[in-house]
């Protein structure tokens, strides 16, 4: 008998314990599956709660006709942290989440509105649950694949696992947006994102930069989020920064550093409030804030200056004041409902008429705004008045108005005379400049110049604005080329004339010296074979010369380019010669001044229209008096056509351009460069080729290739042969330029046998004195212009 009554009490008991385990688990389901409703009635099935109790999905009534499908965390009972229609409330008092027969999940209600949440595409059985952390996810039956959840669509909170940041595959960009105010969910004016660029959380008021939270640290925390750790329940924050190629994101986890002790899992969520400023949940309720409001003027603790109005001073800001307020105060209301109190600041910040806003006034649920002109009388003895933000003014002493006013009246008088001063110095220094144009540099280079009623320089004096229209305020499509002290720009004048400008390099130590030099010199030259020099520029430091423009630029751009020598028959080349060398025989004996030119290269001889030959760049030129020659501590021109005596004493004369001649002419023969090397066992320059295969007899094998059969030999050899005697190594061995234009003008003249040139001595002495017999000599390019170098 007695068994049988423990018998009847463990069954007893046994049912018990099942009921109450029925009870509970009726009490929270977790799970909507296929068939399954969940209303917004106050019925059992109005809401799923997570197994683990914190977390609750279920329809709420923001206000009347707006109903919203939310999850609530336990213990926060003034909003959701999650809303899945927040911009589509529905227009009714009930609603249903359902997921259909091909499993899609929707909000449906008796007021018509359906919104799909996932939109589902086969008849594989699949339940929606929500789990642990306040994840609502929807996946296949049996805890198979996830097809949609709630944490890739976030809207203020974020919970321990959720993303801020990018999913590249499917172009998701997970951002918290603030909600309205503090009682509209609609969205507002603020949102959190995560930056990997910069590897930082920002806030952004209507997608301008409001706060950042600094760089994360390798320990999972921020510089400006450094509150974030509680002694009290011993939980620290900890954020990740996960990347790869299909996603950028950031997460975090609550970690314990003490053993937790009951109600440490509260310690959960933050979130993003209406004002920007981010919100942490500690426990039980209790919220923090991780930084004061930013007011978007000042910087510090991760705020940050956005662009505010220029009619606001820097002391001035927005106070929360107390002031009478009646219709006869000029007064504006905005009811835009996308307007949240943060916009109204901006507004009214940016308005210079307005002197204060609020917002609560206007909507019970906090949008629109209400703006203010004219006085405000703030409430004094008590009277009855309404809390505003209100612009205050710094105050401002009279005595610190007027000294202020004085000192900017004295600073503009100084400023004024300052520039009157440099205004009239710039004028009395371009006039001595002007007065220095008309002297030497080297006294004992006398000369007489001869008055022709603007001391020998009938040039034109351009301005600044003149020259700066013409190129285009020296545009780099107007540029032609480098030259050894500046660059050259072609320009077209209002009539439409051509010019080439030769700008003075501000960096060249020689460059007033080679200006001067140029506008002397070229001034008083006349002939049809040098280049004419129609004025010059003088603005502050900025000096240039005025050319006549030559449109096919200069000879070395065709001789040496494979694609133009064609242009160049012998004929056209032979003419070349002769121009240069009745150039040369103009400067050397037939100008009003004797002058050396000392830098006569073929990038030195400009074309004219109909490829006539005109020498230029008389920056180095020299003037001679009766003397043979001179010497010079300033070894200028460039390497390959220097004369021997030049380059290795700084002895000069008429000789030395007679040599760089030379050079010249079998350049324009040949079609190669002076520096072009021949024969690689034994490295010879253009004119020791020239000297080898004259003494072989086979001085046309020098031929420029493109002009073979298609010139007289006889003409062709005496070139070479007057070459060779300008190139010879005693330079009283060379000919006069009268000689050498008789020498090519006259064909039946016959001509001297040419010396060996100083290249073969240099060649046998580097030889000899070499270790090996496989050594090099050293040698520069003749594309090189040498300013100064010291003589020995």
């Amino acid at each position: 008998m007695a068994m049988a009554s423990k018998t009847k009490l463990i069954v007893f008991f046994s049912l018990i314990c099942c009921s109450c385990f029925a009870v509970y688990s009726s009490a929270a389901i977790d799970t909507l599956n296929q068939g399954d409703r969940l209303n917004s009635s106050s019925s059992s099935s109005a809401s799923l709660v997570s197994g683990n109790g914190f977390f609750t999905l279920r329809f709420f009534n923001l206000s009347a006709g707006e109903l919203y499908l939310s999850i609530w965390y336990k213990t926060d009972t003034k909003k959701p942290c999650w809303l899945a229609n927040r911009g589509r409330p529905l227009k009714s008092d009930s609603g249903v989440l359902l997921i259909t027969g091909n499993g899609t999940l929707m909000i449906d209600s008796s007021g018509g509105d359906s919104i799909q949440l996932y939109s589902g595409q086969s008849e594989a059985k699949v339940s929606a649950v929500l789990l642990d952390n306040g994840n609502f996810v929807l996946r296949e039956a049996g805890g198979g694949l996830i097809l949609w959840q709630s944490f890739d669509y976030p809207t203020d909170s974020y919970l321990p696992g959720m993303k801020l940041g990018f999913n590249h595959k499917t172009g998701q960009n997970w951002v918290l947006t603030s909600w309205l105010s503090s009682s509209n969910p609609r969205p507002g004016a603020f949102a959190l994102e995560w930056v990997p660029v910069e590897r930082q959380l920002v806030v952004k008021r209507r997608g301008v930069r409001h706060w950042n939270s600094g760089a994360l640290s390798s320990n999972g925390t921020f510089q400006n989020m450094d509150s974030i750790s509680f002694g009290e329940s011993g939980a620290e924050y900890h954020f990740s920064h996960f990347s790869n190629k299909d996603e950028d994101y950031l997460t975090y986890k609550v970690v314990m550093v003490r053993p937790p002790y009951p109600g440490w899992e509260n310690v959960t969520s933050f979130s993003l409030g209406s004002d920007g400023i981010i919100v942490l949940q500690k426990s039980l309720g209790m919220f923090l804030s991780l930084y004061k409001e930013c007011d978007g003027n000042s910087i510090g603790s991760g705020c940050e200056r956005w662009a505010r109005s220029k009619c606001r001073s820097h002391g001035e800001r927005f106070e929360i004041k107390e002031v009478v307020y009646d219709n006869s105060v000029a007064h504006f209301v905005d009811y835009n409902e996308s307007l949240s109190f943060s916009d109204c600041l901006d507004k009214c910040w940016k308005d210079c008429n307005c002197v204060g806003t609020g917002n609560p006034v206007v909507n019970a649920d906090g949008h629109g705004c209400l703006f203010w002109y004219g006085h405000l009388e703030e409430v004094e003895n008590g009277k009855q008045g309404m809390l505003y933000h209100v612009i205050i003014r710094p105050p401002v002493k009279k005595i610190w108005v007027w000294v202020l006013v004085s000192i900017a009246v004295i600073l503009i008088i100084i400023l004024l005379a300052l520039l009157v001063f440099l205004r009239w110095r710039r004028l009395k220094l371009q006039e001595k400049f002007l007065a220095d144009l008309m002297t030497l540099d080297n006294p004992s280079d006398a000369y007489e110049l001869e008055n022709d009623g603007n001391k020998g320089h009938n040039l034109k004096v351009y301005s600044i604005s003149t020259i700066m229209d013409a190129t285009h305020c020296f545009s780099l499509e107007n540029k032609l080329g480098e030259g050894g002290f500046g660059p050259v720009y072609k320009g077209i004048m209002a009539d439409g004339q051509e010019i080439a400008i030769k700008r003075l390099s501000g960096g060249s130590r020689q460059g007033l010296v080679e200006f001067k030099n140029e506008l002397i010199l070229i001034a008083k030259l006349q002939h049809t074979n040098l280049v004419r020099l129609l004025g010059f520029c003088i603005h502050g430091e900025e000096k240039m010369l005025v050319y006549e423009y030559m449109p096919n630029k200069s000879l070395d751009l065709y001789i040496f380019d494979q694609s133009k020598r064609a242009l160049l028959d012998w004929n056209k080349r032979f003419e070349i010669i002769e121009g240069i060398a009745q150039g040369l025989l103009y400067l050397h004996k037939y100008s009003r001044l004797r002058i050396i030119h000392r830098d006569l290269k073929s990038g030195n001889i400009l074309l004219d229209q109909n490829l006539n030959p005109k020498i230029s760049d008389f920056g180095m030129a020299r003037i001679f008096t009766s003397r043979s020659e001179a010497n010079t501590n300033r070894i200028v021109g460039t390497y390959g056509y220097m004369s021997p005596e030049y380059a290795m004493e700084g002895i000069f004369s008429e000789k030395s351009d007679i040599f760089s001649f030379g050079v010249l002419m079998l350049e324009i023969v040949s079609g190669r460069r002076n520096n072009s090397l021949f024969h690689a066992d034994q490295p010879l320059n253009l004119v020791g080729y020239a000297w080898e295969v004259w003494l072989e007899g086979d001085g046309l094998s020098l031929l420029d290739p493109t002009l073979k059969g298609m010139c007289s030999r006889e003409q062709v050899l005496r070139c070479i042969n007057v070459a060779l005697l300008c190139v010879e190594d005693n330079q009283l061995d060379r000919p006069l330029m009268s000689d050498v234009v008789s020498m090519l003008a006259s064909e039946g003249m016959k001509l001297p046998a040419p010396k060996q040139p100083t290249f073969r001595l240099r060649r046998k002495m580097a030889r000899a004195n070499s270790p090996s017999e496989g050594a090099v000599e050293n040698c520069s390019l003749n594309t090189l212009t040498v300013s100064v170098m010291e003589g020995r």
